[in-house]
């Protein structure tokens, strides 16, 4: 699959149950303070997440940045779209039937989004083009 670079918040979400523990917290504080981290040097957001500067490196290649400063330019970019939603919470038991239905829909909707935003287009033709071409196709469950 091709990432297509246009949406990081799509890709922070996409990928946030492959991260760990301390990537998922600097993923929560990117999605929900993105005004801040465009100011702010790689020391500053490490700080911020009480974590260190390799720690956001390997963050950043975890979903596919090379450099702090491009995936910076990539979020000043998304403000002005105002693209940016944070990671719904996990169901929790004293949640109500309200808030469960919210939670669901609203994580299901932005999947869906974030998977339009990252796959490429010419990535699914070619998918279709191999489906439609086999001469046999065999699933596993």
């Amino acid at each position: 699959m091709i990432i297509i670079e246009k949406d990081v918040f799509s890709l922070i979400r996409t990928n946030y149950n492959n991260l760990s523990p301390t990537q998922k917290n600097i993923a929560d504080y990117i999605l929900s303070n993105p005004e801040k981290v465009i100011l702010y040097s790689i020391s500053d957001l490490a700080s911020e997440c009480n974590t260190s500067e390799p720690t956001i490196f390997r963050f950043l290649k975890k979903i596919g940045y090379e450099s702090y400063q491009v995936f910076r330019i990539k979020v000043a970019q998304q403000i002005s779209d105002n693209s940016t939603k944070s990671i719904y919470g996990e169901i929790q038991p004293d949640d109500d039937i309200n808030t469960v239905k919210r939670k669901v829909i609203d994580l299901t909707t932005d999947s869906i989004n974030d998977l339009n935003n990252i796959v490429d287009k010419q990535q699914v033709n070619l998918f279709i083009d191999t489906i439609i071409k086999a001469k046999e196709i065999i699933f596993l469950v």
